[in-house]
């Protein structure tokens, strides 16, 4: 027998097991000498419990009577008398309000005094009447409370006793399981882990445990099993030798399939893979076919090709030319994999005919095979079985990425084409609606008037559509007397919005000459509401100067128009009521008229809500507030000179940031 092998005392698997077994067994000692102490606690506590209840019925008639009478000295000789009893730590008399009348003893409200043992303190409370005295009236209650310490004295002993037993029995078990565990297993181990130490790997025939213990048990199975392991091991670590080849084999070639450029070139591949890892019979030919499209039929392509053998009496493929390769092309697939779908649908490799055949199945589809004839099953072995199934599987998936790679390519061919016929198509329609709308801005932009301005107007105009096409318009009327100006803006800023315009161009020309402004808003509000649908409106402000200075202003939902007097500093903006046009069905009094009296020099400025709302990198807009800013100086500008200053001040405050809106500004001024 070889020598014991000295392992470290904490190493030792017998020390661990005793280790563990211990622990295990001192928990579950003081969990159950807990319990038991608990248990005890409990029915002590139960004891003093039951001679509160008989304390309390023996003193409950003289407390009653002394609180009766308000005789404190009987009931301070009677509580104190009840003091002497061991069980009892505290009382506490209460009167029928449920005043403290008397305490003595430890209580709640003096919890100061508990000394540090006390962990729980529990009371018997009953009420106290003075029934046969002809007082049957409740007179207070009677409190004995007694704690924790009063138990724990009464348990010293059993306490003393409880802990004492199991230490005797945790000393006995750990010496007796100590010895034990050295004699039947650390000792029987060590003797093993020594002979298993001069094992050799390397020359295992030689190599034998000898027996280190005679009896049927554990150990000795151990020993014998291990015996009989060597055996098999000398042959698994053959195969394993020739195993681990084959994986290297299979490994590159799996990494070469994936890069297949055809099913041709896979099928190559996993033959030449094949004969690296299977012994062969003597030179013979090789078969492989795979699905292939010709024309415009689905069918097999099958290749046959002579296989000799190399200097390293390895086989692998002759040097051929295309006349000795044969190639055929049919429908149905070739007659061994016709077996193979009779069969069933298996991937792998099989014997049939003294043939080898490999068959790659892939999604029930029958991707493809190889077959090598006059195959000696007598040397095909278990592991080459299972190795050829995994390289069927590997061909499998390759000649499927290899038909998606295919179909993927025509599908990029086909939808490439596809797609630049669309983008030819919306290239024509692009630059279909990029000349209508340049020919629909130069119409808007020729129904737009060029103001003829009377001799007691000066009027500068600002317009900066945000598309080629604009939702804002507007329109001047020279009456020789009168001057009247509208500005409106239509609901959106595109193509939709410049044809509502075009409308409201139409109708100012025919109705600007009424003598009613609100009779002008009434028709084109009418005209708005019958002929465009529901979700479009527009806001306007029209206004009649007179030749003598009054200007008459009907405002329908637009901004404010800003008055700036030649004799007051600050500019006054004047909102007047009136709904949105085209909304609902509104009569001239819902567009009032309002007059302003002008002097001379007085400006008016009108703009739509381009001009307020454009924003600036912060998100803050430009608002009344920077407008007011801008009109500063009004009074030393003409129209065209406060024009050029808004508009410039606007653009300065909003930096880079485009304007989201169309944009319009007319400045007019009384001479």
């Amino acid at each position: 027998m070889n020598p014991n092998v000295s392992i470290p005392a904490r190493d030792s698997i017998a020390i661990q097991l005793f280790k563990t077994v211990f622990t295990v067994y001192v928990i579950l000692g003081i969990t159950v000498t807990a319990i038991h102490l608990v248990a005890e606690y409990h029915y002590a506590k139960d004891l003093v419990f039951n001679e509160l209840q008989v304390l309390h019925t023996a003193v409950k008639p003289n407390i009653a009577m002394a609180l009766d009478s308000q005789d404190r000295k009987q009931m301070q000789a009677t509580l104190e008398n009840l003091m002497q009893f061991p069980s009892v730590t505290g009382i506490e008399v209460m009167d029928e309000k449920k005043v403290v009348n008397m305490t003595i003893g430890r209580t709640p409200k003096n919890s100061h005094t508990f000394p540090v043992t006390v962990f729980e303190v529990f009371e018997l409370s009953r009420p106290l009447s003075a029934e046969g005295q002809g007082h049957p009236d409740q007179l207070g209650s009677l409190t004995l409370y007694s704690d924790s310490s009063v138990i724990l004295h009464r348990m010293q002993v059993e306490i003393g006793f409880i802990v004492v037993n199991a230490m005797i029995k945790t000393a006995v078990v750990w010496g007796l399981f100590l010895i034990l565990a050295r004699r039947l297993l650390a000792e029987p181990l060590s003797a093993i882990a020594g002979s298993l130490k001069h094992l050799d790997p390397e020359n295992l025939k030689e190599t034998k445990i000898e027996p280190s213990n005679q009896e049927r048990n554990e150990l000795k199975v151990i020993e014998d099993e291990f015996n009989t392991m060597v055996g098999k091991f000398i042959l698994s670590r053959e195969q394993l030798i020739t195993g681990q080849l084959r994986l290297g084999l299979l490994l590159e070639g799996m990494r070469e399939l994936a890069s297949a450029r055809d099913k041709f070139h896979a099928m190559l591949l996993t033959v030449n893979i094949l004969m690296k890892a299977v012994p062969l019979s003597p030179p013979t030919r090789v078969h492989f076919s795979f699905q292939e499209t010709a024309g415009n039929s689905e069918g097999y392509a099958t290749f046959e090709m002579p296989l000799t053998l190399s200097e390293d009496q390895s086989y692998a493929f002759s040097p051929f030319n295309l006349g000795e390769v044969t190639h055929t092309f049919s429908i149905a697939p070739p007659t061994y994999l016709q077996a193979s779908q009779e069969h069933g649908q298996r991937t792998g490799c099989e014997f049939r005919d003294n043939a080898l055949q490999l068959v790659a199945w892939r999604r029930n589809n029958l991707q493809g095979g190889i077959l090598i004839r006059e195959m000696e099953e007598a040397t095909f072995r278990k592991f080459n079985a299972q190795f050829l199934d995994t390289l069927s599987a590997s061909l499998a998936i390759a000649l499927e990425n290899v038909e998606i790679a295919m179909q993927l390519e025509k599908n990029v061919i086909r939808r490439t084409k596809a797609l630049e016929e669309a983008l030819a198509q919306l290239q024509d329609q692009n630059r279909q609606m990029v000349n209508d709308l340049e020919m629909a801005s130069k119409v808007q932009k020729a129904i737009l008037p060029t103001p003829h301005l009377p001799v007691f107007i000066d009027l500068a105009l600002w317009f900066q559509p945000l598309a080629p096409v604009s939702g804002d318009i507007y329109f001047f009327a020279d009456h020789s007397d009168t001057f009247d100006v509208f500005l409106g803006d239509a609901t959106g800023h595109g193509v939709a919005a410049a044809f509502l315009t075009v409308m409201v161009n139409m109708v100012l020309l025919e109705e600007a000459s009424k003598t009613s402004l609100s009779e002008i808003m009434e028709c084109l509000n009418k005209k708005l509401k019958d002929n465009t649908p529901s979700y479009f409106f527009m806001t306007g402000v029209y206004l009649r100067i007179h030749e003598n200075g009054l200007m008459q202003m009907v405002n329908a939902g637009h901004l404010p128009v800003v008055v700036m007097s030649s004799q007051v500093r600050e500019p006054q903006f004047i909102r007047t009521p009136g709904p949105l046009m085209g909304f609902g069905d509104y009569s001239a009094e819902h567009f009032p008229e309002h007059v302003y009296t002008l002097q001379k020099g007085d400006k008016v400025l009108i703009f739509t809500d381009g001009l307020q709302e454009r924003a600036n990198s912060h998100h803050a807009m430009f608002g009344k507030a920077q407008l007011q800013n801008s009109l500063q100086e009004y009074p030393s500008l003409n129209s065209a000179e406060l024009l050029n200053l808004i508009v410039e001040d606007w653009r300065a405050f909003a930096q880079e940031i485009p304007s989201e809106d169309d944009t319009s500004i007319i400045v007019l001024e009384y001479k």
